[in-house]
């Protein structure tokens, strides 16, 4: 009974006169309503109506080397480091998404790392690297890979190790992927987060800019000689001599010229004395003996090291 007369109250509000007013306004809902959906886009199809071409050229003065989505807006350089050559080059990216080569680099690349594309993800002024190795201006790529300074021995600027400098532009058996001071800290200050890295091998290539003559350390050098951070500066002659240098006698409370009658020249004459550099220091309202370093080095492997004993009675 119950469902018979469900079926005759519909027939009667289908022969009412008030049917005449709906069923034209259910109609239309329903025609709305089919095409709304019809119109929806499925999950996972987006990309299928995108026209847009996101794609920049990468070009340098020989032509086209390669292509990269890059937003100039967002990422302003692109970082490529040719592992057999052992040389770094930076692309800028401009407004329009195209990528010019900007700066090059020359580095060490530890046989360890991949090649592959990468991203930078974090910052670090120093980082340790392993035991008894950090270096400054640190940016990770990947999960265990970094583009670095030189390696130190500790985490200070005086530390530097000398034969992992000497390196530069070879493989390197420490550290991941590193440069100069001046260089590592270029990168760190300038490549922003998200910055891609596409580590390569091209036996072939030459850099695109040309890139400086290589400098090798002295043995027991310490500084990385593109270090701003650091007084200490590389002569780049061979050293003649570094005169002045004596003990001194000063009374408590009195002033005392560290620099007084210190001199130093190379074999071509030339005045080096602003090559010099001071580590110690003295506190004249204190009596004691105080020793002050006088240090001078140059690419030849001379390195000097002239103590005063600076006596405050």
């Amino acid at each position: 009974m119950y469902h018979k007369s469900k079926r005759n109250d519909i027939k009667k509000w289908i022969f009412n006169s008030h049917s005449k007013i709906y069923l034209p306004i259910l109609l239309l809902l329903g025609i709305i309503i089919f095409f709304t959906f019809k119109n929806i886009n499925l999950p996972g199809t987006q990309e299928t109506y995108n026209s847009e071409d996101t794609s920049a050229a990468i070009e340098t003065e020989n032509g086209t080397i390669g292509s990269t989505n890059f937003s100039a807006e967002n990422n302003s350089y692109l970082i490529k480091i040719n592992k057999s050559k052992y040389f770094i080059t930076i692309f800028k990216i401009d407004n329009t998404g195209k990528a010019i080569a900007f700066k090059t680099f020359r580095c060490a690349v530890n046989s360890n790392v991949p090649m592959g594309s990468y991203k930078i993800s974090e910052k670090f002024v120093w980082r340790m690297l392993d035991t008894n190795q950090y270096a400054q201006y640190t940016s990770r790529i990947g999960p265990t890979f970094y583009i670095h300074s030189v390696p130190y021995s500790s985490q200070k600027s005086s530390s530097l190790i000398t034969d992992a400098y000497n390196k530069l532009g070879s493989a390197a058996s420490i550290g991941s992927i590193y440069l100069t001071v001046a260089d590592s800290k270029w990168i760190y200050e300038n490549c922003i987060n998200e910055t891609v890295v596409e580590v390569y091998e091209n036996p072939a290539e030459e850099p695109a800019i040309a890139i400086a003559d290589k400098v090798t350390l002295p043995f027991g050098t310490g500084y990385d000689p593109t270090d701003g951070g650091t007084t200490n500066k590389i002569v780049q002659h061979k050293i003649d001599y570094l005169q002045g240098v004596k003990d001194k006698q000063v009374a408590v409370g009195a002033s005392i010229n560290l620099w007084e009658g210190i001199y130093a020249v190379d074999l071509d004459g030339n005045d080096i004395t602003s090559y010099i550099s001071i580590s110690g220091s003295v506190n004249t309202a204190v009596a004691g003996r105080y020793t002050i370093t006088y240090n001078l080095m140059d690419t030849f492997g001379t390195i000097i090291a002239y103590n005063s004993v600076i006596t405050v009675y």
